[in-house]
């Protein structure tokens, strides 16, 4: 069913009495791979007792398949020795994995891992998987819970994977928000006959004015629309299209000309939904007027599965600050409260626990222990293989085999608990499949509701990778925006390259990094080579933005002409505002995430004390190119100064609003 904003809600919102909503890979060691044939002849059960590292290749009457072979053994059902605090995890070694499952280390069990990994790789003709496929149907027709892993069982174990994963298909939807198409509309009766029932991103592209006039024209069309929701999505649409314009007047006409239709008519889980309210807030408290913007930010909180609430919450309580301040009073901010306690990680989140004087660390990290779980359940699911087989492998040190695993899991494993979230992000880091194991702990905050966080995770969360690179790169430019940046480029992927074809750990098109680079298209995977043009070009980003790192940023991003534009459209004293008003929500996602970056790096390096952090951090605080905004918060952190009260109502300064603000009376 459609979910709908209450009645109640609108008409208290419209009264301006609404209350608080409460709402509800990896480095690659280029290690040889042993040579091995192809042929899909296993060795018999009777071969495992006896087989040692020197074992001679057994002979090819031994090696036929035995259908009736046990396969699975029952796992363990202690569970001091299947889950654990993560802090208490230690690697386990090969034999010990192997006689877990009945096996011995042998070379023979070198043999079945190969051929695993082949299948992994694809490195097989497709009439040898074929082959292989038919032998591991016949190992695992018959699998019950008593079942042992044997040898020809151990090779199967990616293709079983596979085959008891049965909602791969259901997981990967394919995207169903492309718009459809259509010329563009022009005048009211082409938009009364082409947009009625069309979503929010149908009408964006079908509505396309090319001056103020035709956006001032089009909005009246719209408005004789009236409160007709068939045409949402066009309401939505239409308010999107005005932020091209700012700050000409005719946007902000436009905005709240259509706006209240769109107030009326959208819905919670329409596309456009919390991009129109949170938008419309912005630009109302922009304007001055905090009243109304209240109204939209409420709505925008209201939205069904919402992605920026934490921008929405943090709105909130600044109009919530400075309502209290300007009646002298004080005290409990329930929207930062509940800021603070969805989203702790977030730049927002940190920025307003500094100003209400609560340390953003002791709020993050959870009193309890993060608890893994090396099995689940004591039968051989997708899960329990893919969890033994990955510490086999660290335990076997196969760098390269490790990268092509952490791949392959990540594509066809999910985690029944957020205990194996967390044991499979461990495995994920230890592979240095740093993209994976960060996604796969975003996961698994959410479902813990951020209680899973603490100081271990957190360390997980934030890899340190190519610090020898930066270190050796930056000069005048923050290492630590550079390490921040590039976690989130390419999650330390020296390989990665984009649709665009940028590439390597900053993820540089060959074109920029051309003046550089002699040979840019294969240099860039270099990371070495990759970190000093990208410090470099940082630098020519700095001189022309004056410094600013949040403008750095968003044109590293986003390019510098889509830059200029905003910095036109947008107030440049106001850095939150700034950053949120950004229209390209990538960009205003990228660069809130690179700042939190550098804050959380800062904070856990500080902790560490070792000399590596040591020099990244004295490195940071010295830097000529940095981040105000995040040295300011990691001052207050530390308590380098004596006036950590005055740098606390410093922290005011990036959200300040106009003098003559118009704000509602505080509850």
């Amino acid at each position: 069913m459609r979910g709908s904003v209450p009645k109640s809600v609108r008409s208290k919102a419209r009264n301006l009495g609404l209350c608080t909503l409460v709402l509800g890979a990896g480095a690659l060691l280029n290690q040889s791979a042993r040579a091995l044939p192809l042929a899909f002849d296993f060795p018999d059960a009777q071969s495992v007792s006896s087989a040692t590292a020197d074992s001679p290749k057994p002979s090819e009457e031994n090696l036929l398949p035995s259908n009736n072979a046990p396969i699975l053994a029952p796992l363990s059902s202690e569970s001091n020795s299947v889950t654990m605090p993560l802090n208490r995890y230690r690697n386990l070694s090969e034999a010990v994995l192997l006689r877990e499952v009945g096996l011995e280390p042998s070379a023979q069990v070198d043999v079945m891992v190969e051929k695993a990994m082949a299948w992994v790789t694809q490195s097989m003709s497709a009439a040898q998987r074929i082959e292989f496929a038919q032998s591991c149907e016949q190992h695992f027709s018959t699998v019950v819970k008593s079942m042992q892993l044997n040898l020809p069982a151990l090779a199967c174990v990616p293709w079983a994977m596979e085959r008891l994963n049965q909602v791969v298909a259901g997981r990967r939807k394919p995207d169903q928000t492309r718009p459809s198409g259509g010329g563009r509309v022009r005048t009211e009766s082409e938009l009364r006959q082409s947009l009625r029932g069309v979503g929010f991103l149908d009408a964006f592209w079908r509505i396309d004015p090319q001056t103020p006039q035709e956006l001032t024209a089009e909005a009246a069309h719209v408005q004789k629309l009236g409160s007709d929701c068939q045409y949402r999505g066009t309401f939505a649409a239409l308010i999107a299209r005005a932020e091209a314009f700012f700050p000409d007047p005719a946007a902000l006409a436009a905005v709240e000309r259509v706006y209240p239709a769109a107030f009326t008519c959208l819905e919670p889980d329409d596309d456009g939904f919390e991009r129109t309210h949170l938008r419309a807030g912005l630009f109302r408290l922009m304007n001055g007027d905090a009243v109304k913007a209240r109204q939209s930010l409420l709505l925008s909180a209201h939205a069904e599965n919402p992605e920026e609430e934490f921008r929405s919450l943090f709105w909130l309580g600044v109009i919530e600050e400075n309502a209290s301040l300007r009646s002298g009073g004080g005290g409990a901010n329930e929207h930062w409260d509940l800021l603070r306690k969805r989203y702790p990680l977030t730049l927002h989140s940190v920025i307003a626990g500094h100003r209400q004087g609560q340390d953003p660390l002791s709020n993050a990290v959870s009193s309890k222990e993060a608890i893994i779980s090396r099995r689940v359940g004591v039968a051989w699911s997708e899960y329990n293989l893919a969890a033994f087989f990955f510490e086999l492998l660290i335990a076997r040190k196969e760098a390269t085999h490790l990268s092509a695993f952490a791949r392959y899991t990540s594509r066809i494993v999910d985690a029944p608990n957020p205990e194996s979230l967390l044991f499979l992000s461990k495995c994920y880091d230890t592979a240095q499949a740093y993209k994976i194991a960060i996604g796969t702990l975003t996961r698994y905050f959410k479902e813990t509701q951020s209680q899973g966080v603490t100081l271990d995770t957190l360390n997980l969360f934030f890899p340190r990778a190519y610090t020898d690179q930066i270190l050796n790169s930056t000069g005048v430019v923050d290492p630590v925006i550079v390490l921040s940046l590039i976690r989130q480029e390419s999650a330390f992927d020296p390989f990665a390259r984009s649709g665009a074809d940028a590439r390597g750990l900053m993820q540089l098109l060959p074109s920029t990094a051309a003046k550089w680079l002699p040979n840019a298209k294969q240099e860039l995977f270099d990371p070495s080579a990759n970190v000093r043009v990208g410090v470099k070009y940082m630098e020519t980003l700095f001189k022309r933005y004056d410094g600013n790192v949040e403008h750095v940023l968003a044109a590293y991003n986003a390019g510098m002409r889509n830059l200029d534009k905003w910095r036109q459209r947008f107030p440049k004293t106001n850095t939150l505002m700034f950053m949120d008003l950004i229209p390209f929500k990538e960009t205003r996602t990228y660069v809130a995430i690179i700042l939190r970056n550098a804050y959380w790096y800062g904070r856990l390096m500080a902790m560490q004390r070792d000399l590596v952090a040591d020099t990244l951090v004295k490195k940071s605080t010295q830097a000529r190119w940095r981040s105000e905004t995040v040295q300011n918060l990691l001052s207050i952190a530390w308590e380098l100064d004596g006036s950590t009260g005055k740098s606390r109502m410093s922290l005011s300064q990036l959200y300040a609003l106009p003098a003559n603000l118009n704000l509602p009376q505080p509850n």
